[in-house]
């Protein structure tokens, strides 16, 4: 029994849409016409309507001086007219009074602290752009007579700065002059103090000098005498050492002729004792019998060359000695032909001498 139940519903809904289609398709001419007549009708209500252009203008409030300054406080500059003052003003001139400035509703609206916009719908560009022009230059001209009063005020504010700085001026030069005149006064005591001083100082250098000059004087002359003393016991000094250098020189070269006889003997001893040791060497038996005997020729002629070697050796030694001798000589020599002989050269050739 349900099966058929559902059966039924199933196809009365089958026929309903059926039947919507059927009755939508037969009106579709009248559905297509009213459709087209309206759009025609919106089309000509939309031609029909003028055109209108909406155009927007910012304004900044300016700040000014408000004339406030005095010498204890600074210039405090302030908004020339408050935002929502001025927007409330505004509205009443341009929206409720008869203006000359636009035909058209003019809108007000705060954009920030300082900045308003104005807003106007008009039916061209140029008429909204000279609407805003008209209301701006209104606005620039308002803000420039109350910026020009405030300047006023702030001149006479500053006439009556510019009296009492000239007062106080006045009052300062006359402190100055006073205190020039008392530091001037100061200064010509201090200069007259210091001049005397330097005149007392002046005195007691001159004096220093002069005691100072007399003491140098004397110690000059007893460093002279005592140079001059000096020089002579140097002088005599070196005359002296020349002395002793002259004889020592002498006592040296007279040795020099013995050490020659010396040398020339034993080269004669030296001679015979080889042409004796030679004439041995001939005959054997001789010479063995001389060998046997002490000492032998060979070690005689061994201990005389040794002994010419040694007087050789002393003659080239007094040789040496004799020519240091004779530069010292020559060095006292020069040091004598100078009058102004300093002491430490004598001292010099004192140690070439010892040398």
């Amino acid at each position: 029994m349900e099966k058929n139940i559902s059966e039924i519903s199933q196809n009365e809904s089958d026929l309903s849409l059926n039947y919507i289609v059927i009755t939508l398709l037969d009106s579709k001419k009248i559905i297509i016409t009213i459709t087209l007549l309206i759009t025609i009708i919106a089309g000509v209500i939309v031609i029909s309507m003028p055109t209108l252009y909406k155009s927007e203008a910012l304004i900044e409030i300016g700040k000014h001086n408000c004339g406030r300054n005095t010498q204890n406080l600074p210039n405090t500059n302030e908004l020339i007219e408050d935002t929502p003052l001025a927007i409330r003003e505004f509205e009443i001139i341009f929206q409720y009074k008869k203006h000359e400035y636009s035909d058209y509703p003019i809108l007000f609206e705060a954009a920030a602290q300082r900045l308003i916009r104005v807003e106007t719908i008009t039916p061209s560009v140029e008429l909204g752009q000279n609407s805003l022009t008209k209301v701006v230059s209104y606005i620039i001209d308002k803000h420039k007579k109350i910026a020009n009063l405030n300047t006023k005020g702030s001149l006479d504010n500053l006439i009556n700065e510019v009296a009492s700085i000239k007062e106080e001026l006045s009052f300062n030069e006359s402190q100055l002059a006073t205190i020039r005149d008392s530091e001037l006064s100061r200064y010509n005591n201090s200069k007259l103090a210091i001049e005397s001083k330097l005149d007392y100082l002046n005195y007691e250098i001159e004096s220093s000098l002069e005691s100072e000059l007399k003491s140098n004087q004397a110690d000059a002359l007893y460093t002279k005498t005592k140079l001059e003393n000096l020089n002579y016991e140097i002088k005599s000094s070196l005359l002296k050492e020349l002395t002793l250098l002259e004889s020592e020189i002498e006592e040296e070269g007279s040795i020099l002729p013995s050490i020659d006889q010396k040398i020339s003997l034993q080269e004669r001893l030296i001679t015979e004792e080889e042409e004796n040791l030679r004439l041995l060497k001939a005959s054997p038996e001789l010479f063995l019998k001389r060998a046997s005997e002490s000492p032998t020729l060979q070690q005689l002629i061994y201990s005389y060359k040794n002994e010419v070697l040694e007087y050789k050796a002393e003659k080239t030694s007094i040789k040496t000695r004799i020519k240091l001798l004779n530069n010292s000589m020559a060095k006292i020599q020069e040091a004598l032909k100078n009058d102004n002989t300093s002491f430490q050269i004598s001292q010099n050739n004192s140690q070439v001498f010892s040398a």
